[in-house]
C-alpha cells in the first residue's frame, strides 16, 4: 500500500480559507509561486543579500559619525562665547597664558597623534608585508608551470626581506628620535612650569574684581584659555568628520545603485520565468508582476517608528502612490520638508 504522498509527493491541497488567505497575502502568493518557478536562489538573490547587508554597516557608520560630528560641532560652537569672555581680561596683561597654552597643546598633538600614528604605522606595514603561504611547495607540485610560480615565490619573498630590513631600519630611527622628543619635552615642561609659577604670582598682584580675588580672576583667565585651546583644533577635526560622512554617503549611493540593478535583473528573471508558466496556464489564470507593490513592510516599519501625529490613516497614501519606493522616500525626507511636502501628498 502506498500513502498519498508517496504516490504524489508534490500535491498540495488547500481549504477555501486558505485560498482566501493566500489572496490576500503577497509572502504566501510568492511562496506558492516558487513551487512552480522552482526554489533555486540566483546569483542576483545572493548579491541583494550582500547589498542589503552592506547598507546595514553603512547605516552604522554614517550614524556614528554623525554622532562623533555633532559632538565635535557642538564644541566648536562654544568658541565664540569663550573668546568673547576672554576680551575682558586682555587688559590685564596675562597674554604669556595664551602662548603657554598653545604650546602645550602643540605638544600633546606630537605626543599623542604624530608619534602614535608613526607606531602604528609599523604594524600596518608589517601586517601587509607579502605572504607566500598561498605558494606552498604542496600547493605547486602538480601544477603545469611550476618552476613559473617558484621564480614568482623567490621574488616575493625577496621583496619581503628587504622591506622588513627598511622598517627594522626604520624603527631604529623612530627610536633614536623619539627618545630625543622626549628629552626636549622634559626641558619644554620645565620652561613652562616657571612660567606658569611665574604667573601664579602675578595672578597674587592683581586687583580684586566683582567680589574676586587677583589669584582667582587670574585663574579663571587661565582656565577659560585651556578650554579655547582644546577646542580650536576641533575645527580641522570638524572638516576631517565631514569628509568622512561625505565618503560614507557616496559608499551608501552606490551600494543603493548596484542594489537597484540586482533588484530589477531578478524582476526580470522573474518575469521570464512567469512568462512560461503563464502559458501552461493560459485562459485559467492569468499572472503578473509588481516590483516593490508590497508597501506593508515600510508602512510597518513607520508605525513602529512612533512619529508624533503618523499613524496607519496618515500612511494610508502610501499604497496609492504607484510609484513609490523606501529608496524614494528617504531621498525626499534627506531633501528636506518642503521637498516632500511638494513631491508627496502628507497630509
Amino acid at each position: 500500500m502506498f500513502s498519498p504522498l508517496e504516490l504524489l509527493p508534490d500535491i498540495e491541497i488547500f481549504g477555501q480559507n486558505e485560498i482566501y488567505e493566500i489572496a490576500d497575502n503577497a509572502e504566501l502568493q510568492r511562496k506558492l509561486l516558487a513551487r512552480f518557478l522552482g526554489n533555486k536562489k540566483g546569483d542576483e538573490s545572493l548579491k541583494i543579500k550582500e547589498a542589503l547587508e552592506a547598507l546595514v554597516k553603512n547605516r552604522e557608520k554614517l550614524s556614528e559619525a554623525f554622532d562623533r560630528a555633532a559632538e565635535t560641532e557642538d564644541e566648536i560652537a562654544r568658541l565664540p562665547k569663550l573668546e568673547e569672555r576672554v576680551k575682558q581680561f586682555e587688559t590685564l596683561g596675562l597674554e604669556n597664558i595664551s602662548l603657554l597654552e598653545t604650546e602645550k597643546s602643540l605638544q600633546e598633538i606630537v605626543n599623542e597623534q604624530e608619534l602614535k600614528n608613526i607606531n602604528a604605522s609599523f604594524e600596518a606595514i608589517k601586517d601587509n608585508l607579502p605572504d607566500t603561504v598561498f605558494l606552498s611547495d604542496k600547493a605547486l607540485e602538480k601544477l603545469l608551470h611550476k618552476k613559473e610560480f617558484l621564480k614568482i615565490r623567490a621574488e616575493l619573498n625577496n621583496l619581503k626581506e628587504y622591506a622588513e630590513k627598511l622598517v627594522l631600519d626604520w624603527r631604529k630611527k623612530f627610536n633614536e628620535s623619539k627618545e630625543k622628543i622626549e628629552n626636549f619635552a622634559t626641558e619644554l615642561n620645565e620652561k613652562i612650569k616657571e612660567e606658569e609659577d611665574s604667573l601664579e604670582k602675578t595672578f597674587k598682584e592683581l586687583p580684586s574684581s566683582e567680589g574676586k580675588t587677583g589669584k582667582e580672576i587670574g585663574f579663571e583667565y587661565q582656565k577659560l584659555v585651556k578650554q579655547i585651546e582644546k577646542i580650536r583644533p576641533q575645527k580641522n577635526l570638524a572638516e576631517q568628520q565631514r569628509a568622512l560622512i561625505q565618503e560614507w554617503n557616496n559608499k551608501r549611493k552606490e551600494i543603493i545603485a548596484e542594489l537597484s540593478e540586482y533588484r530589477a535583473e531578478r524582476s526580470a528573471k522573474f518575469e521570464r520565468l512567469l512568462k512560461k508558466l503563464g502559458k501552461k496556464l493560459k485562459g485559467q489564470l492569468k499572472l503578473t508582476i509588481k516590483p516593490e507593490s508590497d508597501k506593508k513592510s515600510v508602512i510597518d516599519f513607520l508605525l513602529k517608528c512612533n512619529l508624533e501625529g503618523v499613524r496607519a490613516k496618515r500612511l494610508a497614501w502610501i499604497k496609492e502612490q504607484e510609484d513609490f519606493t523606501p529608496i524614494r522616500l528617504s531621498e525626499l525626507i534627506e531633501a528636506g520638508h518642503e521637498a516632500t511636502i511638494g513631491e508627496l501628498p502628507i497630509p
